[in-house]
């Protein structure tokens, strides 16, 4: 069952929360994707958002479900 907290939790909240219960580093995290930690850190803070080849990498990385739904008006992206 999904606490509260996390139903609310923002994209940048739950890959953070990812990242740190698969116990990686934003700098570990960011080696592994080929990516800046700097773009991590964006990531997480909700300042940017990860391309879709990157998104598929984190979701192995980070044991996550990832669901994506295109429509013509948003992208929304969940995070099991």
């Amino acid at each position: 069952m999904v606490k509260n907290d996390e139903a609310k939790m923002t994209l940048g909240g739950k890959l953070k929360s990812a990242r740190k219960s698969v116990g990686l580093t934003q700098e570990q995290l960011a080696e592994k994707l080929l990516v800046s930690r700097q773009a991590i850190t964006k990531w997480e803070a909700d300042k940017g958002m990860p391309d879709i080849e990157n998104l598929k990498q984190l979701s192995k990385l980070l044991n996550i479900i990832l669901i994506i739904s295109l429509t013509a008006e948003k992208i929304l992206i969940c995070l099991l």
